[in-house]
């Protein structure tokens, strides 16, 4: 019987020292994360919009060339020839699959995906 609690409080233990280091691992990769999504997305967005860039300039050129715009709880973005491109997110085999499309001004034609 001592043998099983020893055996059943070093699982423990050691469950709990692997936890602490995930989290750990987790809160300070989060913020690196966050970033790297954000400026994958502006890219893809970019180049959706057909608009070069340079990767140092990547936020200078989004800032100055795309309007992101929310309206009845849709977020699309607006390039500099009028076009809108919308993010479009649906469930795959394993995992999120996501993409971008961009429309016409006159929001039935599609300029590209």
């Amino acid at each position: 019987m001592n043998g099983k609690l020893k055996d059943i409080l070093f699982i423990v233990i050691l469950g709990s020292i692997c936890t602490a280091l995930l989290l750990g691992v987790k809160a300070f990769t989060h913020p690196v994360i966050e970033l790297y999504e954000q400026r994958t997305l502006k890219s893809a967005i970019l180049q959706a919009a057909g608009i070069d860039y340079s990767h140092g300039l990547l936020e200078e050129t989004f800032n100055n060339n795309i309007v992101k715009k929310t309206e009845g709880g849709a977020v699309f973005y607006l390039t500099p020839g009028g076009s809108y491109i919308f993010k479009l997110e649906g469930r795959g085999l394993w995992g999120m699959i996501t993409g971008l499309v961009r429309l016409n001004r006159d929001l039935e034609t599609i300029e590209g995906v």
